[in-house]
């Protein structure tokens, strides 16, 4: 009986730990950020562990890329597989994280890292812009990596393990779609492309070299970039370096100068599209704000860069494997729906 009683007794307790560990973990997936219906840009990283086929290139970057350059174009023209991992305000540093999650999950041929955010130091981008970033990787020595170059000295590590000791606060704002989306969550993003819609209403001058002459990278960030070219290397994965078009560009030709000499040290490519604005054919009406462009821009841009790309680097026309071709015809025809609908 004593027996009996013991065992009972350890049931019970194996019972309660299992139900609090699921009701922590359910209360977790509560008051993470759902980053669907508002801020869909927090998808972004989570979406690209969905992906089963083969990426050839991949893009980091800030939020620039994400919302300039579209993947489904790139395989409708140029039958490249492409995935968009860019995220607001993402840093080099981030960059370099995300590239290396990458090639342990998917090596792609060619990483396109946008070098746009080089010049800024970590702090410029606050906690909730890297958490959109940082809450969806997967579990690996990248993530715990990330998480530590971009804490601060006000964060704890264990608010990234368990979003609840974040969030907890956010118990009087939870909406509908917290609990609508706790377990489910459907497809925000086109392969990391956010589509979007809206026109830019202002008026301003067209400004290639908006930054101030002699404001070159800090030296935190050209260490991961030279990071991230030695990981390239190491791994037999092409690397370019690019600079985003936009009609008020943070740029300056000391900049330029830097990231040509880099490249050239490194023996790979830097192009810069920013003086490229007229002969991609961009008009205010391509852009969402003084800098970002809308889908019908990223739709104008990508077949230019897709252009750039299969001219300069080895990528492979996806479209000549069936398998391949069947997933990403499907990608296409969502994409073509939500731009039909506009």
């Amino acid at each position: 009986m004593k027996n009996n009683s013991t065992v009972k007794n350890l049931i019970v307790i194996i019972f309660k730990v299992c139900v609090a560990i699921a009701l922590f973990v359910c209360l977790n997936l509560l008051f993470m950020p759902k980053y669907i219906e508002e801020n869909a840009d927090g998808r972004i990283t989570a979406e690209f562990y969905r992906e089963k086929t083969p990426i050839d290139v991949i893009f980091t970057g800030s939020s620039l890329v994400h919302a300039g350059i579209s993947p489904m174009v790139l395989y409708r023209e140029y039958g490249i597989s492409a995935y968009d991992r860019s995220n607001s305000s993402q840093t080099i540093a981030l960059s370099y994280y995300i590239a290396e999650d990458t090639i342990k999950r998917n090596k792609p041929k060619l990483i396109v890292a946008d070098v746009g955010f080089i010049y800024e130091a970590a702090d410029y981008v606050d906690e909730g812009a890297s958490r959109k970033s940082l809450d969806g990787m997967k579990w690996n020595s990248s993530k715990v990596n990330a998480i530590k170059a971009m804490m601060d000295e006000t964060e704890y590590f264990t608010d990234y393990m368990f979003p609840i000791l974040r969030f907890h606060s956010r118990w009087n704002d939870l909406k509908s779609e917290d609990l609508k989306y706790l377990f489910y969550k459907p497809t925000v993003t086109a392969n990391g492309q956010l589509i979007q819609f809206d026109l830019f209403d202002g008026a301003v001058s067209y400004d290639p070299y908006h930054l101030d002459e002699g404001v070159i990278a800090c030296d935190e960030n050209m260490e991961y970039l030279q990071k991230l070219a030695d990981l390239c290397k190491e791994n037999d994965v092409q690397l370019a370096l690019i600079k985003m078009p936009s009609y008020e560009c943070n740029w300056n030709k000391d900049l330029d100068k830097q990231m040509s000499d880099f490249a050239d040290l490194n023996g790979i490519k830097y192009k810069s599209f920013i003086e490229d604005y007229d002969s991609i054919g961009l008009e205010l009406e391509d852009l969402t704000d003084r800098q970002h462009m809308n889908s019908y821009g990223a739709e104008k841009f990508s077949t230019v860069l897709g252009e750039y790309i299969v001219n300069n680097y080895s990528v492979s026309d996806v479209r000549e494997d069936n398998s391949i071709k069947a997933v990403f015809d499907k990608k296409l025809e969502r994409y073509n729906t939500l731009m039909n609908e506009k």
